[in-house]
């Protein structure tokens, strides 16, 4: 429109009478002052319009993101390239990136199409042969083009992968800082997160440079050079009018300005198109252990068998190291059994596996008879509670904390006080001045461990679990601490199916059944008179840990650390 409107324009000035003159100057002055007022309204809707478009896309596409991960199996998540900092930045980083091309920048996309259209039909009505000969030009603009743009996709590329690199970098030395002020090794991180970086940025100068030499050759615009001296040469031949030349030439100046804006944002199209790209294989990634699926038999009740028969497994980031080799261990309804053995003899795994946090390679697991592979997820874990030796406290108060033990419901605060009195832990919350409304902070900061460990056993038996899993309950606590959670974990088991993984052999001469664990395998067992009196593996552990207690705490006789 103002290539149409200035090529009248000039047109107008060649006209001797000055009253005809402003006559239509005032004319062009109000058409040009409505048309500038509708392209402002225009423009502000559209900002408006899309603007709305890309904030409902990422909050779309981080709703699903963060949902797909919680269904993912364990499994997924023990994969290096599924680290918690590459997630995070998956949900706050890639969706960002991508509403950058679904919002505003979509609309300048749009109008720069229609702007292209509009001014190729005004250049076109106004003197083909003169659109014509300025088109010549535009194979070489697109060449450019399409050589930019590799290598941009390659930047793009390069430019995520060093992001989630830095990430993973600076996520080991903020969540382990501790450590890391204690070795005093602040300098070496800070070097080797500021060197690589470095090397990126050196990359990153060759593709500067080409921008660089492709932005300048689309802005030389030697079209326009033709334009106005082929547009002579049809002027004189009487074949167009002079006001023909201007409108030709800022119909595709305007276009070009367009277009130039638009391409600006090339390299976010192609950030953007990598971002998708991870957002998709994560969507598109069905999880192995998947939860609710039509056909899962839900038991009306529990008894609380469980059988592990002739189990092979190994973890899926360490698909070489066989941690179980045809395991078979069977406990009957309210037996409490308990698993012994040196560190790495697979004792952690047996419970990830009953919680079927992982499927088996070989073999399957039972409960009740029933392969739990044919159970529906979320019944088989609603029949069990595990206390680890770490236990995991939310951001919130106590009480939530403890009623997260239970999602089919509300509980109320007599429950809640009721189990905590059964986990030796209510006399404490209530000494404190807001009670059971008191904020543990992160991960249970504001608490000490035998305390988080009472809470975790409050918030396991608000569950009111048939199967009890205690993995390490006791092992990083001292003394007194671990005198509390012992009578707690008494208590917990009456009347349930337990199992048990000790470091302190003392703790477990009551148990129903004791299975020895070596290397993957149950090399004995039975009660621990039996046991003692075969004088065999236990015996000797029994021994090492009587002439030897401060080995209690150095890992060598059972799983003091033991990873799974």
């Amino acid at each position: 429109m103002f290539a149409f409107v200035y090529g009248a324009m000039m047109q107008n000035f060649a006209v001797v009478n000055q009253d005809e003159q402003m006559l239509v100057a005032r004319r062009f002055s109000i058409i040009i002052f409505s048309a500038a007022l509708l392209v402002g309204v225009i423009k502000c809707s559209t900002h408006w319009m899309f603007a709305v478009v890309g904030e409902n896309l990422t909050v779309r596409l981080r709703k699903t993101v963060f949902s797909r991960m919680l269904q993912k199996e364990i499994g997924w998540f023990d994969l290096p390239e599924n680290k918690v900092c590459v997630l995070t930045s998956r949900l706050a980083v890639d969706a960002t990136i991508v509403k950058r091309v679904g919002g505003n920048q979509l609309g300048l996309v749009a109008i720069a199409v229609s702007s292209l259209i509009v001014s190729l039909g005004v250049a076109l009505a106004a003197s083909w042969k003169l659109t014509i000969a300025n088109l010549v030009f535009i194979p070489f603009l697109i060449a450019a083009g399409f050589a930019y743009g590799k290598d941009i996709k390659g930047s793009a590329q390069r430019n995520m992968d060093t992001a989630e690199q830095g990430g993973k970098i600076a996520s080991e030395a903020i969540s382990n800082i501790r450590t890391v002020a204690a070795l005093t090794v602040e300098a070496k991180f800070e070097k080797k997160f500021c060197s690589f970086f470095e090397s990126f940025v050196r990359k990153e100068r060759l593709y500067a440079a080409k921008a660089g030499l492709f932005f300048g050759f689309s802005q030389t615009i030697p079209q326009f050079v033709v334009a106005f001296y082929y547009g002579a040469h049809l002027v004189s031949q009487d074949e167009i009018e002079f006001q023909d030349i201007f409108k030709v030439a800022l119909a595709l100046i305007m276009a070009s300005m367009t277009i130039g804006r638009a391409t600006s944002f090339a390299p976010d199209a192609y950030q953007a198109k990598v971002a998708a790209n991870h957002i998709f294989d994560l969507l598109d990634r069905k999880s192995r252990i998947q939860i609710g699926l039509c056909g899962d038999e839900c038991p009306l009740e529990c008894r609380g068998e469980v059988t592990l028969d002739d189990i092979e497994f190994t973890y899926p980031s360490r698909p070489d190291a066989i941690i179980l080799r045809g395991l078979t261990v069977t406990i009957k309804p309210g037996q409490r059994v308990a698993l012994v053995g040196q560190s790495g003899c697979g004792k952690s795994t047996c419970v990830s596996l009953v919680e079927r946090f992982y499927d088996t390679s070989r073999g399957c697991v039972r409960i009740d008879g029933i392969d739990i592979r044919s159970l529906d997820v979320q019944w088989v874990r609603a029949q069990l509670a595990l206390v680890s030796q770490e236990p995991v406290l939310f951001n919130t108060t106590i009480y939530d904390n403890i009623a997260y033990g239970d999602n089919t419901r509300t509980p109320t605060m007599d429950e809640v006080i009721d189990v905590a009195k059964k986990a030796n832990i209510h006399n404490f919350i209530a000494s404190l001045p807001l009670g059971y409304d008191t904020t543990v902070g992160e991960g249970g900061s504001q608490l000490s461990g035998g305390q988080k460990q009472r809470i975790a056993i409050a918030r396991a038996l608000l569950r009111n679990p048939r199967i009890l899993l205690f993995d390490e309950a006791t092992s990083a606590l001292d003394t007194e601490s671990e005198k509390l959670v012992q009578e707690a974990l008494e208590r917990a088991q009456e009347g349930r199916t337990c199992i048990v993984i000790v470091h302190r052999l003392s703790t477990i001469r009551s148990a129903d059944k004791i299975v020895v664990m070596q290397e993957g395998v149950v090399v004995e067992e039975g009660t621990h008179d039996e046991l003692m009196a075969r004088e065999s593996f236990y015996h000797r552990l029994v021994q090492k840990q009587v002439l030897a207690p401060s080995s209690e705490t150095s890992g060598e006789l059972c799983i003091v650390n033991e990873e799974h």
